[in-house]
């Protein structure tokens, strides 16, 4: 049995265009970083990851102690004035 024809096979003198590709023409391949290089790279970014996460956590810090600060003032001036809430006359 015949297998049915896919179009006229390419000869050498086709003068049909051809797709263009594109090929690397260099044979050196990509320099490799070194891997002291490679682990000081992964070093930095970790470290600069944690120190952002350090900053986050220290605002945090700061915003709850001003807020601590702020309830600890309220609740003082609440003590210090239900005394003499009860001891003032009713009109």
């Amino acid at each position: 049995m015949d297998m049915p024809s896919r179009g006229p096979t390419p000869t050498p003198f086709d003068p049909r265009p051809r797709p263009v590709v594109a090929v690397d023409m260099s044979k050196t391949k990509p320099r490799e970083p070194d891997p002291g290089t490679w682990l000081l790279n992964k070093i930095d970014i970790r470290e600069q990851g944690l120190t952002c996460q350090i900053e986050q956590t220290q605002a945090q810090i700061d915003a709850l102690t001003t807020r601590l600060r702020e309830l600890q003032v309220s609740q003082g001036i609440l003590v210090e004035t239900e005394p003499g809430l009860f001891a003032q006359p009713h009109p």
